[in-house]
């Protein structure tokens, strides 16, 4: 997923742990060398940064923690296993917020 219009990328972790080199490619056909920011394999997530001078990258807007509700929605967006494009809905059960009150 796209954070931010200058092609900074959440992913798992174990995606890009063992890669030699990373390409990320878009529906669109657009493909891009990246290369890692940061990545904790405990939680499975890492930062990625495309390799180009690009700013506008479509991306998306994550909501803030303060804003995040039990009993909302949430939508996951990925491509598990190579599946082009999956969408995973849900709610959202807990929060670090709602177990310290």
């Amino acid at each position: 997923m796209v954070l931010d219009p200058r092609g900074i990328i959440v992913t798992n972790e174990h995606l890009v742990s063992k890669a030699i080199t990373i390409r990320v490619k878009f529906t669109n056909r657009q493909e891009y060398d990246a290369t890692v920011l940061a990545a904790d394999a405990e939680i499975d997530i890492a930062l990625l940064r495309i390799q180009t001078d690009k700013t506008d990258f479509p991306f998306l807007r994550i909501g803030r923690k303060k804003q995040v509700r039990v009993g909302e929605r949430a939508v996951v967006i990925g491509n598990p296993y190579g599946l082009s494009s999956t969408v995973t809905t849900g709610v959202i059960s807990a929060s670090k917020k709602s177990q310290d009150q």
